[in-house]
C-alpha cells in the first residue's frame, strides 16, 4: 500500500531534521540527509517497505552521530559505547552496525585502550587494580592477560617498593608499633592492587632494612 507524502516540515529546534507527514498526519522525523538521498518530495507516494527502510536508515544515522559524540568525550571500550547506545534507546542491530563502523575506522580499539591505561597507571598501581578496572570497562579477558603479561615483575616490584617506602615513612610520623606499621603498609599495597606475594616481598625488604627482620 502506497501512502502520499503530504508535508515535509523543517524542525524549529534542529535545522538538520524534518518532520514527515503522510496523508496529512505526522508519520516520523528524519534527517535532511535521508530526505535528499531517498528523494522524498511532497506529493510523492511511498510504500510501507520504503518507509521502514527510511526509518531504519535515519535511526542508523542518529545512532552513529551519538556514538561519535561519545567517542569525542574520551576513549571508551567497545562494551561502554555499546551500552551507552543501547541506553539511549537504539536497537541492537543498529548499535552493532555502528560498532562495526567505529572499529573499521579505529575509533574503538580495546587493545590500544589497554596499552594506554597500563602505561599511565603502572607506576602508581599494581596489576590487580589495573586488571579490575579494565575488566569493568568490558575489555576482553584475553586482551587484559596479554597486555599485563608485558609488565615485568621487576618493574612492578620497584614501583611497589617506592610506593610502600613513601607510605611507611608517612606512617612513621604517627605510628611507632612495628606490627601495625607492617600491617598498615601491607594493606596499602593490597589496596593499590599489588598481589600478596609482591606486597610481602616489598614489606620484608623495607622492614629487614629498617629493623633487621621481622
Amino acid at each position: 500500500m502506497e501512502n502520499i507524502i503530504s508535508k515535509i516540515e523543517n524542525q524549529k529546534r534542529n535545522s538538520e531534521r524534518v518532520n514527515i507527514y503522510i496523508d496529512s498526519e505526522y508519520a516520523f522525523s528524519c534527517s535532511l540527509e535521508v530526505v535528499i538521498k531517498n528523494k522524498l518530495i511532497k506529493g510523492n507516494p511511498v510504500d510501507s517497505i520504503k518507509l521502514r527502510s527510511i526509518i531504519e536508515e535515519d535511526n542508523y544515522i542518529k545512532c552513529k552521530s551519538y556514538a561519535f559524540r561519545v567517542v569525542e568525550r574520551g576513549f571508551k571500550s567497545e562494551k561502554e559505547i555499546l551500552k551507552k547506545m543501547m541506553d539511549k534507546g537504539f536497537d541492537n542491530k543498529t548499535c552493532l552496525s555502528v560498532i562495526d563502523l567505529l572499529k573499521e575506522y579505529n575509533y574503538i580499539d580495546d587493545s590500544k585502550l589497554s596499552d594506554a591505561y597500563i602505561s599511565q597507571k603502572i607506576k602508581s598501581e599494581g596489576k590487580n587494580k589495573i586488571r579490575a578496572f579494565l575488566y569493568k570497562k568490558g575489555i576482553n579477558e584475553s586482551i587484559i592477560k596479554e597486555k599485563l603479561s608485558n609488565v615485568t615483575e621487576d618493574l612492578e616490584e620497584k614501583t611497589a617498593l617506592a610506593l610502600a617506602y613513601k607510605k611507611y615513612t608517612a606512617l612513621l610520623k604517627t605510628e611507632k608499633d612495628d606490627k601495625k606499621l607492617y600491617k598498615k603498609t601491607g594493606d596499602y599495597l593490597i589496596r593499590k592492587g599489588y598481589s600478596y606475594e609482591v606486597s610481602k616481598g616489598v614489606l620484608n625488604n623495607i622492614f629487614n632494612e629498617a629493623y633487621g627482620g621481622e
